[in-house]
């Protein structure tokens, strides 16, 4: 017999080219049903994914889908980590590289199966000062570049909002 699942979808409406993102209608035909309790949240600004799992966390929900990319499942892995509750990934970022390491679906009814079937592993995760991560982590050269791109995007965010 299956347990009832509290499931939160944190979706980044930001991330990738913004077309690849489920909907609410995609998420119940897969998921609504008897055994899940779906409710959808959206990240509006950096760090919000991590307030928003870890308001989910207080909620008692079992599970915190981040939909987004590398970015937002850090932010949601982050308030995730050591609680014992689950992260799912719907990948919809330019990278994915974690969605694709555990080999995620990139197509959407897909992803909600994996989650829907409830297939959970264990994924190890890196602090290195205050910093902790759960997907690749560079220094040097590789962390300047990942740097000035974040700064090169913030600006022209910046400019498209004027």
């Amino acid at each position: 017999m299956l347990f009832k699942r509290k499931i939160l979808f944190v979706i980044n409406p930001k991330s990738g080219n913004g077309s690849n993102k489920p909907v609410f209608s995609d998420i119940e035909k897969v998921l609504k049903n008897d055994f899940h309790q779906i409710e959808v949240a959206y990240s509006n600004y950096k760090g919000h994914a991590t307030e928003l799992a870890t308001l989910a966390i207080k909620n008692n929900f079992d599970v915190v889908v981040a939909v987004g990319g590398d970015g937002t499942v850090n932010e949601v892995a982050l308030a995730l980590n050591g609680t014992g509750k689950s992260l799912a990934i719907i990948p919809s970022g330019s990278g994915n590289g974690l969605a694709r390491h555990h080999k995620i679906p990139f197509n959407i009814q897909k992803a909600l199966q994996v989650i829907a079937n409830n297939n959970v592993i264990d994924h190890d995760s890196i602090k290195i000062n205050e910093f902790t991560s759960f997907n690749v982590s560079g220094i040097g050269f590789d962390a300047l570049v990942a740097h000035l791109l974040e700064k090169t995007a913030n600006e022209a965010l910046s400019l498209m909002s004027n």
